[in-house]
């Protein structure tokens, strides 16, 4: 496949590449593989055309392995252009997360949504909604997408998270304004299904959720 690239000889000379690789074999559990990437990822950054990708990349792989060390010397590392982008505070916000800085990381979010427009918003405040609903505050991760702007703008796997929230407050019609839309622009994915059913069960329209199945 596309990824299979990674695993050539020619990656070892690539700290971008290197730092992607290293992030994979930390997400599959295979710590010291993805440590030796990251090391000689990081080793080799300050020769590359563009240093701030690969350090974020390098940060990105170091917190998949639990290297927070590694991941705050690549944000120590960032230009000056790098620490001014909205992309600093939004990693640092992962790095509180793993710390276990809810609140910190809520404000760094909220900082990179600030600076990033349109684009750094919608992910960044999309992120902190997930983080929060992931620690049971469904209300608070509503307001967080609520915040991001409208539901269609939202990063596509942040919308399961966004239906299952409102489904926890029974904001019912607004799960179902989600549901036809999708519904208008092809087949269902199958989450969509699972919560167009749920809702119209809790509806008693046992019908419709008869349609759904």
């Amino acid at each position: 496949g596309a990824l299979q690239v990674l695993w050539e000889p020619s990656v070892e000379r690539d700290p971008f590449l290197l730092a992607l690789r290293g992030g994979i074999r930390a997400r599959q559990g295979d710590v010291e593989q993805a440590k030796a990437d990251l090391d000689r990822a990081a080793q080799l950054v300050a020769n590359a055309h563009d240093p701030d990708p690969v350090r974020l990349a390098i940060l990105g792989g170091a917190l998949e392995s639990g290297d927070v060390d590694m991941a705050r010397l690549m944000l120590d590392g960032l230009s000056e252009a790098g620490k001014a982008s909205w992309r600093a505070p939004f990693f640092e916000a992962r790095i509180a997360v793993v710390q276990g800085a809810v609140d910190e990381a809520s404000r760094l979010y909220r900082e990179a949504a600030n600076r990033g427009g349109d684009l750094g918003k919608a992910v960044a405040l999309s992120e902190l909604a997930l983080r929060l609903f992931s620690l049971g505050r469904a209300l608070d991760a509503v307001a967080a997408f609520d915040e991001a702007g409208v539901w269609q703008d939202l990063p596509p796997d942040a919308l399961p998270i966004y239906a299952a929230a409102l489904m926890q407050l029974s904001e019912l019609s607004r799960v179902q304004v989600v549901v036809d839309e999708l519904a208008e622009r092809g087949p269902l994915p199958p989450w969509a299904l699972s919560v167009a059913t749920d809702v119209a069960l809790r509806q008693e329209e046992p019908d419709r959720a008869i349609r759904h199945l």
